[in-house]
């Protein structure tokens, strides 16, 4: 089977991209395990994966999202209301990028 020419445009490269960033951030390891990799993702003290605090502060806070995607300074506020729920464990960037990209800015 012949290889295709697959061309993407310029904004699906650039979410493709900010979606290999967000995954990059979020891993903490890779371990080769019998049978594959087995690929650790970061976690709060209480072993919740950083995404799913975001899933709940966006979740808990839908006037808030309106304010950000008019006002995308203001992820700024989720950013510290997930550092909040994680106990300041979470990474600061990790947890910017994962809510800049459920939030579509």
């Amino acid at each position: 089977m012949a290889a295709k020419d697959v061309r993407f445009s310029t904004d699906a490269r650039t979410r493709m991209l900010r979606g290999v960033d967000i995954l990059a951030a979020a891993i903490e390891g890779i371990v080769k395990v019998p049978g594959g990799l087995r690929v650790d993702l970061k976690r709060s003290d209480d072993g919740t994966p950083v995404s799913l605090e975001v899933d709940e502060v966006i979740a808990a806070n839908p006037d808030k999202v309106e304010q950000a995607k008019t006002n995308p300074k203001a992820v700024g506020w989720f950013v510290g209301q997930v550092m909040k729920s994680s106990g300041g464990k979470a990474s600061p960037q990790a947890v910017n990028e994962i809510l800049k990209s459920k939030l579509g800015l």
